[in-house]
């Protein structure tokens, strides 16, 4: 259900070790443990739900995350994409600016 590489990439993004992530979800650390070694398929919404709360992405997106090729660029995004949006419309719009600038120098893929 969810990609262990994905789970720990959020998790190390926050600069949280397994039990600092656990507690700020309402874990057991082995649950962590388990689920970033690919130890454990099966788990609860309810656990699902905590899991991304914690980490701050939509529920949707963790679990999307792990069809994803790319994991770990999807959930760093997501966490930017979060703090982004707590700052003021106008960091928002100099943020908005600067990615577009980046963007357009980028060649057409």
């Amino acid at each position: 259900m969810i990609s262990g590489e994905t789970l720990r990439t959020l998790r190390e993004t926050k600069g949280w070790d397994q039990q600092t992530f656990a507690q700020h979800a309402g874990v057991d650390a082995s649950v962590v443990s388990r689920l970033e070694r690919g130890l454990q398929t099966d788990l609860k919404v309810s656990v699902l739900v905590r899991l991304a709360q914690a980490l701050g992405v939509s529920l949707d997106s963790l679990v999307a995350n792990s069809i994803n090729p790319r994991p770990d660029l999807i959930g760093e995004l997501e966490i930017l994409l979060s703090q982004i949006q707590q700052l003021s419309p106008a960091h928002q719009r100099q943020i908005a600016s600067i990615i577009r600038g980046y963007l357009g120098t980028m060649p057409d893929i």
